[in-house]
């Protein structure tokens, strides 16, 4: 331990005599590039050295660590705050403001590191990041523009470490109202929020990054809830390879491909283009893997007690309803609202064979769900081919089929979506030619 602190006493020197001299330096340089330079200095050398104070002696930190944290996050905001004021109608470089809020937000990242656990760190990073973006609306802040992107990063690597945030067994066994609800909620709401505040101003790529990250939260959310509900009030149900398990790491890849969609600018920005389409076409194959083969409940067998909110719920229609909408996106289609925000942005347009993967991959969730919910319906949590086909439930096949291929059908004719007409067709061909060659073919007597 005498060597850490030593390795840290020194390494914090040597920063400090870096800084003064680079400061020495830095003063024969011009106007317009000694102030950014300064700023520079000023916020990455104290970040640096609380950093590595922290690395070597942070294991088990003290109130004087958190304090520390706390304040130079407070402190780097106050000086961007003056320097913004400062600098409002001068030039240079980068304005050195900028430099102090990106300085402020990593010393809010160690506050929370060294003040809470993971749960406290999820709830401190969804407060902070909508604080952060109301500051925004006092002043020119690009950088902080992006704090709700920067916060949620450090949410989702809290749940992709531990998915129900504290500890498994210390999770409510109630439905809905329960941990997750509070945490997974909270970062819901602070993405919408973030969004909400933002779209007061000009809607350029950081509003696009909040849409993106409110509407992936919200699915998320709803994932987490029904597979809470649905385990008995678990998180693990003893297996951990299960369709719903696993329908989480699918909804986040395809809400992750919507975010890069909605930040692309309608396909302007090539690099986030590229990963909306590369993180799509993953997902699109995991859940071609996992959903429709590996953990297909008429092969696994038992989907759970509910008629709807069952891991069908989970596995097929959450994720499909996500793929239709980013399929929507993907066409570039009509804009949709809900509550005055956008869902589906019209200039977010891809290629056609990316938009037509994911109308496909949508319509094959949605058909598998209505199909395997009246399994459901006529044999109870365990729909293993196994028990056969009873002959009414044939029929109800051949019924429901087709009002799914004529609602997209019509859901076509409405919107104009040719594709959508030319996936109805063989839908409404196939179910005609069951009735006539498997329904009928059952029929005895007169009938």
């Amino acid at each position: 331990q005498q060597a850490y602190r030593w390795f840290a006493i020194l390494g914090a020197a040597a920063l400090l005599i870096t800084g003064a001299v680079s400061a020495g330096v830095l003063a024969r340089l011009r106007d317009g590039i000694r102030a950014p330079a300064y700023a520079a200095l000023g916020s990455v050398v104290p970040l640096a050295m609380t950093a590595i104070m922290l690395a070597t002696l942070g294991d088990e930190p003290q109130w004087t660590e958190r304090l520390l944290t706390s304040g130079f996050a407070i402190a780097a905001l106050a000086v961007a705050t003056w320097l913004a004021k400062l600098w409002l109608d001068r030039k240079a470089l980068i304005d050195p403001s900028w430099l102090f809020d990106a300085a402020s937000l990593g010393f809010a990242f160690l506050a929370l590191l060294v003040w809470f656990e993971p749960s406290g760190i999820v709830l401190g990073a969804s407060l902070l990041a909508v604080a952060y973006t109301l500051v925004t609306h006092t002043r020119p802040a690009p950088v902080l523009r992006f704090s709700a992107g920067f916060f949620a990063l450090i949410i989702l690597g809290e749940i992709v470490y531990e998915p129900t945030i504290i500890d498994p067994y210390a999770l409510s066994a109630t439905p809905v109202f329960n941990q997750l609800l509070l945490f997974y909620g909270a970062f819901a709401a602070a993405m919408i929020l973030s969004q909400i505040i933002l779209a007061r101003q000009a809607r350029g790529t950081a509003y696009r990054l909040a849409q993106g990250l409110g509407v992936l939260a919200s699915f998320i959310l709803v994932n987490v809830l029904v597979h809470h509900w649905l385990n008995g009030g678990s998180w693990y149900g003893g297996d951990t390879e299960t369709l719903g398990q696993q329908s989480l790491y699918s909804i986040v890849s395809l809400g992750a491909s919507l975010a890069l969609m909605i930040l692309s600018r309608g396909g302007q920005d090539w690099l986030y283009r590229t990963a909306s389409m590369i993180i799509g076409y993953l997902g699109i194959a995991y859940i071609a893997v996992q959903h429709f083969v590996l953990l297909n409940p008429p092969f696994s067998g038992y989907v759970g007690n509910g008629l709807v909110f069952n891991s069908l719920f989970q596995g097929y229609l959450l994720p499909g309803l996500l793929s239709a909408l980013l399929a929507l996106n993907a066409f570039g289609g009509p804009q949709i609202r809900i509550f005055g925000l956008p869902l589906v942005m019209t200039q977010a347009k891809r290629p056609k064979h990316y938009a037509m993967t994911l109308a496909i991959a949508a319509g094959l969730m949605l058909f598998t769900w209505i199909t395997l919910t009246i399994r459901v319906f006529y044999w109870g949590s365990s729909i293993v081919l196994d028990w056969g086909i009873d002959s009414m439930e044939m029929f109800t096949y051949s019924a429901v089929w087709l009002l799914f291929g004529f609602g997209l059908f019509g859901l076509g004719v409405w919107q104009q979506n040719k594709l959508l007409r030319l996936i109805s067709a063989p839908v409404v061909f196939l179910v005609i030619a069951k009735v006539f060659l498997l329904d009928m073919s059952n029929l005895e007597g007169i009938l």
